[in-house]
């Protein structure tokens, strides 16, 4: 299994105007790690874990999370979250059976 990544970042208000979400800005040299293709990711917050798309931005990329995700795992807008072992291929994981499993 390659190498998992893991980032610091900041929740951001936003995402389309048409849906209910807040923004994870994604750094350039994650972008570069997971490779320039890749549109979706598996990842961990805080200890639960599941899928995330990818947006393209400028410098980099961003992780859209929906608002009822956020109230589930207590983020709030400009808190510090990090999210590890991200992985590019959804197979590479076990299971991701619904989004965002607690993994107690």
């Amino acid at each position: 299994m390659p190498a998992a990544i893991s980032f610091h970042a900041v929740l951001e208000p936003g995402g389309p105007s048409f849906m209910p979400t807040q923004v994870v800005a994604v750094p350039e040299a994650v972008c570069t790690a997971l490779g320039r293709s890749t549109k979706r990711v598996v990842c961990t917050i805080g200890r639960r874990s599941g899928r995330l798309g990818l947006l393209p931005a400028t410098g980099g990329g961003r992780y859209l999370l929906r608002k009822d995700l956020c109230q589930q795992l207590g983020l709030a807008i400009g808190q510090g979250l990090t999210l590890g072992r991200v992985l590019k291929n959804v197979h590479e994981v076990k299971s991701v059976a619904g989004l965002f499993q607690d993994e107690r």
